[in-house]
Parts: C-alpha cells; structure tokens; sequence
C-alpha cells in the first residue's frame, strides 16, 4: 500500500477545524470559540481582528507577534523565526488554528494555522 492510500484511509472521517464557509466573523461558526471561552492546551480554531503587530527578538531570534481580539477577549499569536508574514497586517480579519498556552498571566498561541478573511 503507497503512503498516500495509508494517509487517506487515516484521514478519511477526520474532520478539521475550519469551517466551510469565510463568512464575516460577525455570525461564528459552530467550531470557533469565543477567545475568552477558548481552552487552554488543546487544539482550538479562534478568530478575530488583529489589533497590532510587531517585531521582538525572542532568545537572539526574530519574531512575530500578532494581538487578536474579539468582543470577549484577546490572544497573542506567535510566528517565531519571522519577521515577516504575509497578509498579517493591522485590522485584518483572521481565523488561527492551534493550541493556546500561557505565560505570565497571558495567552499565547505559537506557530498557528491561519487564513485571512
């Protein structure tokens, strides 16, 4: 059996996170959590509007961090080793996929999967 026969059959039934649709964020889908109801340590899909954006070196490594926020709360997400990622701009529209932790009293969430609405 080829490694893509083997990735399908384990696939196959396993839903992702992302909903189907892009709709506005004004009407969240079923699988997105309220960023203040979003639980920590377990994969979760969250989105909001960008709020800032900037540049800090963390341990001589570039990186990226992104406020998002919604009307219940806010979440950092973090793109180590960038210092550049496309699209993600100040007001924009995001829904972010991945597993929020915290450090010192605030929520972050490493490396998510995104797309831009």
């Amino acid at each position: 059996m080829t490694f893509g026969r083997r990735l399908r059959r384990r696939t196959s039934g396993v839903g992702t996170l992302w909903p189907d649709t892009t709709e506005a964020l004004t009407e969240p889908t079923h699988d997105t959590k309220a960023i203040e109801d979003a639980p920590s340590r377990v994969p979760v899909l969250i989105g909001g509007k960008i709020k800032s954006v900037r540049v800090q070196p963390l341990a001589g490594v570039p990186t990226l961090k992104a406020t998002i926020s919604d009307d219940t709360g806010q979440v950092t997400i973090v793109f180590l080793g960038r210092r550049h990622v496309a699209g993600i701009e100040t007001g924009r529209k995001i829904l972010c996929e991945g597993v929020i932790g915290e450090q010192m009293g605030r929520r972050h969430m490493l490396n998510p999967a995104y797309r831009l609405l």
